[in-house]
């Protein structure tokens, strides 16, 4: 964990106590609904990455209803690990591995699902091409990568409003402010996921494309990023 990744995990320690509050206030239950809702295509997953999970709401649900024999969780704060573990009963702990940092994990793990869960939008445009071509690299053939996230691309189906725009910026003077992230907008994720070398499997999306789940694949399963 570099500098300004450890500022970020300090940041969120701090929100950790408040953040699902919050969430819950703006949005009821409809963003985990959404990540509920672009998990019912995927039938099985031995092993499931997830990078910045937060406090693991969607734990309990991927434990239950895709049954994967290991769930590798990479989230920087501590605190917010903490609230994730606490979601679960000893049997379920088991099959978790906790990290601070995806560096953490052996390059020789590979996965048959991962998922981004509104970690991208924390990210520059070319620290998420990083991510991105990381995460291909640890994907086994036919794994599939779910991307849940806000969307300001209106190629993606996504329908402005001056109400979304403030929102979205005052979210990042927030969370610039609280937690040191590197972002200052939203960047055209599904842009940046199609020119790392992706092909789109399906999309679903709330508010009005506002907010999407994206599941993507690699076309040739048998390549990967240079």
């Amino acid at each position: 964990m570099d500098g300004n990744q450890a500022k970020i995990a300090r940041g969120f320690d701090r929100l950790s106590w408040v953040y699902d509050a919050i969430v819950k206030l703006v949005f009821g239950s409809e963003l985990d609904r959404l990540q509920q809702d672009a998990l019912k295509s995927i039938h099985s997953a031995s092993r499931i990455l997830i990078i910045g999970g937060g406090s693991g709401t969607l734990l309990p649900y991927l434990l239950e209803h895709i049954g994967p024999e290991q769930i590798h969780y990479a989230e920087l704060s501590e605190n917010m690990r903490s609230l994730a573990a606490g979601r679960l009963n000893e049997i379920q702990k088991q099959r978790m591995l906790f990290y601070s940092d995806l560096s953490e994990i052996p390059k020789s793990v590979n996965f048959d699902l991962i998922l981004l869960p509104f970690v991208l939008d924390c990210y520059s445009e070319s620290n998420i091409t990083s991510m991105l071509k990381d995460c291909q690299a640890r994907m086994n053939p036919q794994a599939s990568l779910i991307i849940t996230d806000f969307s300001s691309e209106i190629a993606s189906g996504y329908q402005p409003s001056w109400l979304k725009s403030a929102f979205i910026h005052l979210l990042y003077t927030f969370f610039r402010w609280t937690t040191a992230i590197e972002a200052k907008r939203l960047a055209p994720f599904d842009a940046l996921t199609m020119a790392a070398g992706f092909s789109q499997a399906s999309k679903i999306s709330r508010y009005k494309g506002w907010v999407q789940s994206t599941q993507w694949r690699i076309p040739n399963s048998d390549q990967r990023m240079a």
